[in-house]
């Protein structure tokens, strides 16, 4: 049964994320793009980084943040640079 909380939590917490990034949408701060698909994206991405980092204890945690930070950005923006 945790398990069914926990996949719960995950749809919910995916629902949330994809209704902020459509709200960004509509209010113009974001570009056009697939909340669903964004919102996994994070997602993914928060729930694999903590492992990345614990397993590469050589990661330089600035450069990796800011990547992150970029790819992200990047992948959002209404006006590319």
């Amino acid at each position: 049964m945790p398990h069914l909380w926990a996949e719960g939590q995950r749809n919910a917490t995916l629902d949330e994320l994809a209704d902020m990034f459509r709200d960004g949408r509509q209010a113009g701060e974001y570009r056009k793009f697939a909340p669903r698909v964004m919102a996994l994206a994070l997602m993914a991405t928060l729930e694999n980084v903590p492992r990345e980092l614990m397993e590469r204890s050589d990661t330089k945690l600035e450069t990796f943040t800011t990547e992150l930070a970029d790819l992200f950005d990047h992948a959002t923006r209404k006006d590319a640079p």
